[in-house]
């Protein structure tokens, strides 16, 4: 045969050959690799498959080990389904779905006889890889809304993007992607997708252009509405054994009106008033949505403390709006005084909140209701805080109980303030005044002092001090402080003697924060006796006419 002849015969053996061991290659993807020592009559377990060790070297007639091996018995499924014998190095593979190395033999040769001979081996196993198919789905928005008007072609369109990826330990073949649009409508892309071979690890990507739908009708156009797309992929294993997996992705659409197209306002101005000031109040409620809204009901109401400066006007209107079209509605408020603005000790400015008006309507068969915000209005009013006290709230009976009424002004100018307090029935005013009268600046405190006594035991309530004050702009009020309670008891032999002490000091004390004269000289008039010069008097008459009828 000539030299040409040989190479094409050479040729031709391998090309036959070739396809052999690529198939070879390709077979079986092992995976999961997972080792164990087996001695003599071990047994290893690999899901349903069992190993046992049946056979490994012996010793010749001088300890010597003729050859490395081992010899296994595999079970599939408690049945014994092959007798393998394994040198170092060889592998088994059973039906495709497991494989058996003998890693390493141990079988030394034995030198003395006291050594002891047990051999073992290493063996390695392996199962067949498997695909396993992840799909992952997103769109260019989380959410879409249909444009009112013209509007750039991306604002029009879904950009739908699938990717599929081979998350397993062997290629998949044959693989199908198919994608079930539903009610969309496909722009660019493809539903069937056909990738062929998938290796492991792999991955492909495929993006899909849908067109934004429209709403058919105008009830649809006031709702949410949602589309599924349903992914689906399916393949094969090189032993052709099917594989799939799905997974759906919605895509929500908003409505193309809403009732945040409806931009409804309240203002009122200035910001700030004093009391008898009148205040102006603005409604503002615009259409900017898509459709015209008929026979909107407005209603609002004014807050504490102001009152209608035109008593017959109704805070109601009913209006229509065109879209992109805006009413007006207005009304005034005069700042009225009352109890809602005093009490507070720290300022004499009083903020407001208007309550929100509220806007209601129907549009194609659906009741809506909205409302405006709500404005704040700064009040700076006359006040007087008021704060009633005792020196003990749990006095003994017969103790006298020292009683404080503090007004302060908080208020920019002056005012006559009339302090009028009262005693409940049970309590016996020792001294001091129950009423006070005095014309106050801004900022002072003034105190009402005076002293109680209660004649028996038990728990009494002081009442409210009532305290009305004016200014020079006819700005009148009432506050009330609050009620005080006080438990009296039955005094003991000790607590007699520290009573009276106290009373002393007590009286002496309410003697001179109310009427204001010396205490030294009250307490010399109150040791002189009354008459005695009279008495001095009439003993000088006396002897002198003794006198004269003696002589």
């Amino acid at each position: 045969m000539t030299l040409i002849g040989r190479l094409i015969l050479l040729a031709l053996m391998l090309s036959a050959l070739l396809p052999v061991c690529i198939a070879d290659e390709r077979c079986v993807q092992w995976s999961d690799p997972q080792t164990a020592t087996l001695h003599w009559g071990d047994s290893y377990s690999r899901g349903t498959y069992e190993i046992v060790c049946v056979n490994l070297p012996k010793l010749d007639e001088r300890g010597k080990v003729s050859g490395k091996f081992v010899g296994l018995e595999l079970y599939a499924n408690g049945t014994l389904v092959r007798t393998i014998v394994l040198r170092e190095g060889e592998s088994y593979e059973y039906e495709d779905e497991l494989r058996i190395t003998a890693e390493s033999i141990h079988a030394p040769n034995k030198t003395f006889e006291t050594d002891v001979y047990d051999p073992y081996a290493i063996i390695r196993t392996e199962v067949r890889g498997r695909p396993a198919i992840t799909i992952t789905t997103s769109t260019d928005r989380h959410s879409y809304t249909p444009p009112r008007g013209p509007a750039p072609e991306q604002k029009k369109r879904i950009e739908f993007t699938l990717k599929v990826k081979n998350d397993g330990s062997a290629d998949l073949y044959e693989c199908e992607v198919n994608v079930d649009i539903g009610e969309l409508k496909l722009l660019t892309g493809r539903t069937c997708i056909h990738v062929g071979e998938l290796p492991k690890d792999g991955e492909v990507s495929h993006t899909l252009v849908f067109e934004l739908p429209y709403p058919k009708t105008m009830k649809e156009s006031l709702i949410t509405r949602y589309f599924a797309i349903n992914v689906s992929v399916e393949g094969k294993d090189i032993k052709g054994e099917r594989y799939s997996a799905s997974t759906t992705h919605t895509i929500e659409v908003l409505p193309m009106w809403s009732t945040e197209d409806i931009r409804f306002m309240k203002r009122c101005y200035p910001t700030w008033a004093r009391v008898n000031d009148t205040v102006g109040v603005k409604l503002y409620i615009e259409n900017d949505g898509i459709y015209a809204l008929h026979d909107v009901r407005i209603v609002d109401t004014p807050p504490a403390g102001l009152e209608m400066l035109d008593p017959s006007e109704n805070l109601s209107w009913n209006v229509s709006i065109a879209p992109g079209e805006r009413a007006e509605f207005s009304y005034r408020l005069r700042v009225v005084y009352g109890s809602w603005l005093a009490g507070d000790e720290s300022s004499s400015k009083i903020s407001i909140t208007l309550p929100p008006a509220t806007a209601s309507f129907v549009l194609c068969g659906t009741n809506y209701s909205i409302t405006s915000d709500e404005p704040s209005l700064s009040v700076y009013a006359p006040n007087v805080s008021v704060v009633k006290s005792v020196n003990t709230t749990e006095p003994l009976v017969g103790e006298n109980v020292l009683v404080d009424v503090s007004t302060k002004v908080l208020w920019d100018m002056r005012a006559k303030v009339d302090v009028m307090d009262s005693i409940p029935d049970g309590a016996v005013l020792v001294s001091g005044n129950l009423t006070d009268h005095a014309i106050m600046q801004r900022n002072e405190i003034r105190t009402l002092t005076y002293v109680i006594r209660f004649e028996k035991p038990g728990t009494y309530i002081l009442p409210p001090a009532y305290v009305s004050f004016e200014n020079l702009q006819n700005y009148r009020a009432t506050v009330f402080s609050s009620p005080v309670e006080v438990s009296v008891r039955e005094p003991g032999i000790e607590e007699q003697n520290t009573s009276r002490e106290q009373d002393m000091l007590s009286e002496g004390h309410a003697a001179s924060e109310t009427n204001g004269t010396d205490t030294s000289a009250s307490e010399t008039n109150d040791t002189s006796l009354p008459g005695f010069g009279a008495l001095i008097s009439m003993c000088s008459v006396l002897a002198a006419l003794f006198l004269r009828r003696r002589g």
